[in-house]
């Protein structure tokens, strides 16, 4: 009986330790993205855009 349920604890510790690695990804992931699509809109709000007739 106590060894069933220690191996239950190890089993749920390994998935919990899942989760939080899924967890640091998903806020790595968030904080890329925002970082992106603040450069984008850097890139946007700057009327940097090149006037494609004018280049050719």
């Amino acid at each position: 009986m106590f060894k069933k349920h220690q191996k239950n604890l190890t089993k749920s510790k390994k998935i919990s330790n899942n989760q939080k690695i899924i967890l640091e990804f998903n806020k790595k992931a968030q904080e890329y993205k925002n970082k992106i699509l603040q450069e984008f809109n850097n890139v946007k709000n700057t009327n940097n855009f090149i006037d494609y007739e004018q280049f050719w």
